[in-house]
């Protein structure tokens, strides 16, 4: 029905759109997420997925920003059991990732917001180098230049309508780092012109 490899949602037939929509209302109840918004023809609103035959392996939501050039990722979920991280996952959610990049960025946006929990790994790495951890096993990360945007500690309440949003859709028992990645100017001269031009 989905066949392999990475779609979107907005270019699905009717019943493979259909079949999507019932699966991930199926999902567990820890799974589950407002998905509807996925599907109503909102320019605003994308939702990619990468399959294994008819199995649904991982989805990712993206929300454009209305009045600057940026996306928010939103819903990734891994739709599958728990069962053990296999190589083949690393390269399906580098696959993932690669084509909503490539989707948004051929439309401008370079930049994209998240949020992720503080766990104590990241710290002592940031600390340690100054730098935020690699997303190790994910190669497509490597093109974009990361930083810390806020820090909303349990109990706090964002400062921005835009945090606000992507709190709002996780546990508020942990604390999070909203994050922001843009693509490195060495990756810009794929979608700049002028970049792209060879020198006099």
């Amino acid at each position: 029905m989905l066949g392999e490899g990475t779609h979107r949602v907005s270019t699905l037939k009717q019943e493979q759109r259909e079949f999507l929509m019932h699966l991930l209302a199926e999902l567990p109840q820890e799974k589950r997420f407002n998905h509807e918004k996925y599907f109503q023809n909102d320019p605003l609103f994308d939702l990619f997925f990468v399959s294994e035959g008819d199995q649904v392996r991982y989805c990712l939501g993206i929300g454009r920003w209305r009045q600057m050039p940026y996306f928010s990722l939103l819903d990734f979920r891994n739709t599958q059991g728990e069962t053990p991280f296999r190589r083949r996952d690393r390269e399906l959610l580098n696959g993932l990732f690669e084509s909503a990049f490539r989707e948004l960025h051929a439309e401008g946006k370079f930049t994209f917001i998240y949020a992720t929990r503080v766990r104590p790994f990241p710290i002592r790495h940031l600390r340690a180098s100054g730098d935020l951890a690699p997303v190790r096993g994910v190669p497509v990360f490597d093109r974009y230049d990361f930083a810390i945007e806020a820090e909303v500690p349990v109990g706090a309440e964002p400062q921005f309508p835009y945090q606000k949003a992507l709190i709002n859709l996780m546990s508020r028992s942990f604390d999070y780092w909203i994050k922001r990645g843009t693509l490195k100017l060495s990756y810009m001269s794929d979608y700049l012109p002028s970049l792209a031009k060879e020198k006099p």
